[in-house]
């Protein structure tokens, strides 16, 4: 009898400790596995960021001061790690302030909204800038007529790529 009573006294002892064992176990591998998942997503991020920096340097040497789509010529493409934007300065070549003139506030706005919606719904195709939004980075495009005069200054966030915004492409 004493040695049965021995015995359950022993697995009371043993079962929470094996318990305890076992969690902690299972917890030290889910850390683990966090880990490499950060480590891995760290990697992805900066080599998502290297990329991206050249192909910054690539459209300012190939593109820059070209017609990159219809009326629209890319004037500069700049990279600021500091404050983890792109700002792309793009003019549309057949509008000035002139033809701008008659069209409302309330048309400016619509036409920036479809804007900023076809951005958003083509840069959530691009995985090394996904990875870039995903950091806190910006996008900012700045519009401007043949004359200088700023169309429009669209900024696009993580939250903008997290909404899931679609639209259409509009011209002033």
């Amino acid at each position: 009898m004493k040695i049965a009573r021995a015995w359950w006294m022993l697995l009371l002892l043993i079962i929470p400790a094996i318990i305890m064992s076992i969690l902690l176990s299972q917890h030290s591998r889910q850390t683990t596995k966090s880990d490499v998942h950060k480590v891995k997503n760290d990697e992805q991020y900066t080599a998502a960021v290297e990329f991206i920096s050249q192909e910054v340097v690539l459209f300012n040497q190939q593109y820059v001061g070209h017609l990159i789509h219809k009326n629209t010529r890319l004037d500069s493409v700049v990279m600021n790690e500091g404050n983890k934007r792109l700002t792309y300065q793009l003019t549309l070549t057949d509008i000035s302030e002139r033809n701008i003139q008659h069209v409302s506030a309330q048309k400016k706005m619509d036409i920036i909204k479809g804007e900023k919606a076809g951005l958003v719904a083509k840069l959530k195709n691009d995985t090394h800038l996904t990875l870039l939004f995903e950091h806190g980075w910006s996008m900012e495009y700045i519009q401007k007529t043949n004359d200088d005069t700023v169309l429009s200054d669209i900024i696009i966030t993580g939250d903008d790529m997290a909404e899931g915004n679609t639209g259409h492409h509009g011209i002033i």
